[in-house]
């Protein structure tokens, strides 16, 4: 159904939320590598090899578990893998595991890609280094180049609070305010989603004042409105 769409898919064994878990997906599927690795074989069977299928884990508490896990899938085919260093059961305020990460990169022949406490620059080089992912030093470049790379190292927290992360910016640049507004406009998104991105985008650029005021906006024209007094918001 999506192949014609895409270069591959994800298989997320790494949602730790009650409800995923619940229905059997997520992180309860880490549980469940046998079932993984067939749907990992399945995939490669219908789309072909070339097709890429990789799969996002967490970590068990006993870490020989976790690596019986990235075998299994890599005997399936899989094509890299993600790791985020947390088991189900823990926070994001719980510092993640680089020694477990570095265990999953040590254990796997393909790909590994670290993820867990990703917010600047410091941080990325921090985890390549401990965990021996491969990586890239970044510097900033204009937003949608393709200049910088990070491989081997994922961002969700990090890129929610800036997006232009992995362009080489440490904080959000107005720019990427500003491209976002006029994707949002171009491609309608629901009220609440794009005020919710507004608000994790612009911590460090307006007043926790400045930003209520924002959250007030009740429909698109007024937060445009509103926005157009403190950003260049594309035209057209």
């Amino acid at each position: 159904m999506v192949q014609p769409y895409c270069d591959g898919i994800d298989l997320n064994c790494g949602c730790p939320q009650s409800w995923a878990c619940h229905d059997g997906l997520g992180a309860a599927l880490m549980h469940e590598r046998q079932k993984v690795a067939e749907m990992v074989r399945a995939v490669k069977k219908v789309c072909g090899e070339e097709f890429c299928v990789s799969v996002k884990i967490r970590v068990h508490k006993d870490l020989r578990e976790t690596t019986d896990f990235v075998k299994t899938v890599e005997a399936a085919g899989v094509d890299y893998i993600t790791c985020h260093g947390r088991r189900r059961s823990q926070r994001s305020s719980e510092p993640v595991d680089l020694d477990a990460i570095k265990l999953v990169k040590e254990t796997a022949t393909v790909p590994v890609v670290a993820n867990g406490d990703v917010f600047d620059h410091k941080d990325v080089q921090r985890i390549v280094n401990f965990t021996g992912v491969d990586g890239e030093s970044l510097s900033p470049s204009p937003l949608g180049s393709s200049t910088n790379t990070c491989t081997g190292v994922m961002s969700a927290r990090g890129l929610l609070s800036n997006p232009a992360l992995f362009a080489g910016y440490n904080t959000t640049p107005r720019e990427a305010v500003e491209k976002f507004m006029g994707y949002a406009v171009k491609h309608p998104l629901p009220l609440p989603l794009v005020k919710h991105h507004l608000s994790e985008m612009t911590v460090k650029m307006l007043s926790k004042k400045e930003r209520l005021e924002m959250l007030d906006a009740t429909n698109m024209l007024d937060l445009i409105e509103w926005l157009d007094e403190r950003f260049e918001l594309p035209r057209g």
